[in-house]
């Protein structure tokens, strides 16, 4: 079974110190945990990019628990466009982005 991914583009809402505090906060947090194999912030002026891959739909919803005890604070600080989810995605992590707008893209190959 081919692993999971997803991106979005987050817009900057508040202070871009707390934003970058943020960011090393959840950084450091999936060090701890390992639920995704990778995990990436990008910047572009106020803009970031997030890069996530997991190798089942078991682990980002593991990653969507320890998320909750932050989500007020990274809704406070980002605005989420066009998140998009890649591969074979379980129903129940399909149920659990639906709040989010996720695009879906099934696999159609991979090496």
């Amino acid at each position: 079974m081919s692993s999971i991914s997803m991106t979005a583009t987050l817009k900057l809402k508040s202070n871009v110190n707390a934003a970058e505090k943020l960011i090393e906060n959840l950084v450091e947090n999936q060090k701890k945990t390992k639920n995704a194999s990778i995990y990436e912030y990008h910047k572009q002026g106020d803009e970031y990019h997030l890069y996530e891959r997991y190798n089942n739909s078991t682990n980002w919803l593991a990653h969507l628990q320890d998320f909750s005890t932050v989500a007020e604070e990274f809704f406070a600080t980002f605005e989420i466009e066009n998140p998009r989810a890649f591969g074979p995605i379980s129903d129940e992590l399909r149920d659990a982005l639906a709040g989010f707008g996720f695009t879906f893209f099934e696999t159609v190959a991979t090496n």
